[in-house]
């Protein structure tokens, strides 16, 4: 299944991937490794917005980033072009290509998804590449914000947390919701499906105050998948991907800051922060199974050993445009139950999902896919044994294990050295030669980052494959870090050991008295950093005490104690509301924290609101946040700046912490509205259409909502109640409602109002559609000769009638030159009269309507002599 690349080739793709740079079209070119030549050839296509209708041509994207790279067969770069297409959608750039590498290209721009396809180089004369980008726009954009502790409506638990959903409707109308109520007012409409949801528990991502999402669903039946379509056996045998459904996900995260970050990467940063809940597979990611994905979503069980049925999903890596494996879901029920015994039949009547839990950071990739690889099911295999140094164990080592057809997996060795690993083959029946070679990669005190080969075979899961290793015995530094008066300790701070020549790297924290103590390389130069590029000190043990060393015996130094600069101190601010009303409230209200790694307390902090400047300290004890009023702001739109210094006059720098709003009158509430279609059949049964109000008060105000029909009758109060906010909380209400007789459009309003009366007013139009049934007419004969007698004058009509909206057909007549026949059905015959003139024509027309439109057609038939035949041309 790999696009082969001869001379040229046209390489069509539904949609894709990544974000890429906009310029000017430079490009640069490097080496192709070994003895092959890289070949300079043109990589051009053009960029289109795919359109869902059949019957709409694709349009041109101009101005959007393009980003090609060529690679050779190990992933090693060749060339590089970043450029943006013309107004004709256009790209082109010449690029170095390799037999057997391969061409990544992506293209993006805001609104539409992005594009990636993966394009394999395998021939001995590479050729110049042609594809057409396709994109699709964007289906939905929602800001999410956190809900508190609540039941249960799509994530494992009932923590606060950030909800949304897609919820496709029996039209095939889709809407995204985000927050719990909305999505289980959307959830409990008679015709809704949860068609893709996300629940991250907001203590996985604390400082992140709201999440915006933009999303697209995608049927495989229906749509390509982006980046390769093929996944690579241990052989080099490319295996077709299954796709049962892929999502499109942009997630980023907006803190109390203010400032916006893809919601991998902050997941990331907090994660190298210590927040330990941030690396944690918390986050449930659901999605619905289509019905014609049923019958592969059984091809195979992902783990045999858990109970019903495990399929893998896979993230699309963007440097590479191959898949990578994140995780196995649960096939279960629309209540979140997994199934024991799922069945084809029962998925395609009852509807099942997909339900996993992924950490965070898995949202750098943008594209989800839920995914089998036709080889075979992957196996269970596990290596397991014990580090020592001959005579001690090695313990809280990190290790690695990789391979071509293994799924690469971590561990730690214990206290007393022994380790176990388990991974698994990611095509157990490959007979090649290096199906289970794999490589185990560990960090030791004295090669720092070392591996060896590992050869897997010969066991069954789940005994392990046994591999013991004896490593050169490490030496031993420590000493103390001390603050500038040489005395006092600093605690708990990071230290780098570095060693230029030996490329050995250790991080190491000190204790609650600033000591410190590492094992390190013996007879190696190693200088010590602490949060800077400064040297700190250096050493060497090798049994020579030298400068900055109070002893060395040849197998530990102990150093002098260390003094280390003064280092900023971190905190952040946020306000209780960045918007106030001086009517209700006199003072703004914030949240001050702060922390010195050198403990150098009190903290002063400025607070800066327009000329507003507020001042204070924050002391070691303190519980922190601390609340801090302000006071005196006039009414105006402000930016807000934060500070924090310690007590040696070490600056956190300048912060931006956002907008304050401050007013002197009652301000509206906000209000929005969205509905579950905008276009209803005006001939179906099914009239019912569900509305989603939400509102927000800028004041805080408590609000009430209500429904309305411009120039028609409110839904029912109690169908479609309005709803009750309390104050300083938004209002949100769902209504389900049947659609008046009549063509519309139908606009109804979501009106929010305050304690001061004013009102907040959004609106939606709900439309009714029909369309003419489509009408063929045929005749058994255009001609009758003049003088026919019996059959010879009979003409036989026959029509068909399909309803372009699958509506009824209603009604139906025949008629000849406007004058009703009274056949019946979609034959009529029709005997011409004797009183016929020659050159007479009789005009056939057949009619049929749904419940609100007509279609027809006609056919026309001459009598007259043979001879004399007319056409007639309509």
């Amino acid at each position: 299944m790999r696009e082969r690349i001869g001379k040229c080739i046209c390489l069509v793709a539904a949609m894709a991937m990544i974000s890429a740079c906009g310029g000017g079209g430079s490009s640069s070119s490097g080496g192709g490794g070994g003895d092959a030549t890289p070949v300079s050839k043109t990589v051009s296509g053009t960029a289109v917005i795919s359109e869902a209708a059949a019957s709409k041509a694709a349009v041109q994207l101009d101005g959007a980033a393009v980003e090609v790279v060529s690679y050779d067969k190990s992933g090693k770069e060749l060339g590089r072009a970043v450029m943006t297409t013309d107004t004709t959608g256009g790209f082109a750039a010449q690029l170095p290509l390799l037999a057997s590498g391969y061409v990544v290209v992506q293209a993006t721009k805001e609104g539409f998804t992005q594009y990636q396809k993966r394009i394999e180089v395998d021939s001995t004369t590479p050729g110049d590449i042609e594809v057409q980008a396709a994109v699709d726009r964007v289906a939905f954009t929602r800001e999410i914000t956190i809900d508190p502790a609540s039941a249960t409506t799509i994530g494992k638990s009932s923590e606060a947390s950030f909800n949304f959903a897609i919820i496709r409707y029996a039209n095939g109308t889709k809407k995204a919701v985000a927050g719990k109520s909305a999505i289980l007012a959307a959830k409990s409409a008679a015709d809704a499906t949860l068609e893709m949801g996300i629940s991250i528990p907001a203590a996985s991502l604390p400082g992140v105050a709201s999440i915006n999402a933009k999303a697209s669903t995608f049927d495989p039946a229906s749509n390509s998948l982006p980046g390769s379509n093929t996944a690579t056996d241990s052989s080099g045998k490319e295996g077709k991907m299954v796709s049962l459904a892929f999502d499109y996900l942009n997630l980023t995260a907006t803190g109390t800051d203010g400032a916006t970050k893809n919601l991998g990467k902050v997941a990331q940063a907090l994660i190298k922060a210590g927040v330990k809940k941030s690396a944690y597979k918390t986050t449930t990611y659901t999605r619905y199974i289509y019905s014609n994905s049923c019958d592969n979503l059984f091809l195979e069980d992902y783990n045999k050993t858990a109970a019903g049925h495990q399929v893998p999903v896979w993230s699309l890596r963007s440097s590479t445009g191959k898949w990578v494996y994140i995780g196995e879901g649960t096939v279960t029920d629309s209540s979140n139950n997994p199934i024991t015994a799922p069945t084809a039949a029962s998925c395609k009547t009852d509807g099942y999902y997909l339900t996993i839990q992924v950490s965070n950071t898995e949202f750098q990739n943008n594209y989800w896919n839920l995914d089998h690889i036709v080889f075979s099911t992957p196996t269970k295999i596990c290596l397991s044994g014990t580090f020592t140094d001959g005579t001690n164990p090695m313990a809280n080592m990190s290790l690695t294990l990789s391979g071509n057809n293994l799924d690469n997996a971590w561990g730690y060795t214990a206290a007393n050295g022994k380790y176990t690993i388990e991974t698994v083959l990611l095509n157990s029946s490959s007979t090649a030669s290096n199906a289970k070679l794999g490589k185990l990669s560990f960090y030791d005190a004295v090669s720092g980052y070392n591996s060896t080969d590992v050869d897997l075979s010969g066991v069954v899961y789940p005994a392990c494959k046994q591999l013991d290793k004896t490593l050169q015995a490490p030496c031993t530094v420590s000493g103390k870090l001390v603050g500038d008066d040489g005395i006092t300790g600093v605690p708990y701070r990071s230290l780098s050991l570095v060693s230029s020549t030996a490329g050995f790297y250790k991080g190491v924290g000190t204790g609650s008295d600033g000591s410190f103590s590492s094992k390190v390389k013996c007879g190696e130069p190693i200088k010590v950093y602490s949060g800077g590029a400064t040297e700190l000190a250096s050493f060497t043990v090798n049994g020579v005490t030298t400068a900055g060393e109070t002893s060395d015996d040849s197998t530990a130094v102990v150093l002098n104690n260390i003094t280390t600069p003064n280092m900023a101190p971190n905190g952040y601010a946020y306000f209780a509301n960045s918007s106030i009303n001086l009517l209700k409230t006199s003072a703004l209200t914030a949240y001050i924290s702060g922390y010195d790694g050198d403990n150098n307390y009190p903290l002063s902090y400025t607070l800066t609101i327009g000329s507003t400047v507020k001042t204070g300290t924050i002391s070691a004890s303190d519980p922190q946040p601390i609340t801090v009023s302000i006071a005196g702001l006039t009414v105006g739109d402000y930016n807000a700046t934060f500070e924090l210094k310690d007590s040696k006059d070490a600056s956190s720098g300048v912060k931006n912490i956002g907008k304050v709003y401050v007013s002197s009158g009652n301000r509206a509430p906000v209000t929005q509205l969205y509905t579950s279609t905008n276009y209803i059949k005006a001939c179906g049964s099914n009239r019912d259409a569900t509305l989603y109000g939400w509102a927000f008060d800028p004041d805080g105000d408590a609000m009430t909502g209500a429904w309305s029909l411009t120039g028609g009758t409110a839904p029912s109060a109690t169908s479609c109640p309005g709803g009750q906010s309390l104050a300083g909380i938004s209002l949100s209400a769902a209504c389900k409602t049947t659609l008046p007789q009549g063509s519309g459009p139908f606009v109804y309003n979501y009106t929010a109002s305050d304690s001061a009366t004013s009102a907040g007013v959004a609106s939606v139009s709900i439309s009714t559609y029909n369309n003419p049934p489509v009408v063929t007419l045929r005749s058994d004969k255009n001609l009758v000769p003049e003088g026919s007698t019996g059959a010879a004058r009979v003409v036989t009509l026959t029509a068909t009638a399909q309803d372009p909206d699958s509506d009824a057909i209603a009604s139906s007549a025949w008629y000849v030159d406007n004058t009703a026949l009274t056949c019946t059905g979609l034959t009529c015959s029709y005997t011409i009269p004797d009183t016929a003139t020659k050159d007479q024509i009789f005009t056939f027309k057949y009619t049929a309507s749904d419940c609100a439109a007509t279609g027809s057609n006609t056919v026309k038939v001459v009598y007259g002599q043979s001879a004399d035949v007319k056409i007639v041309v309509e």
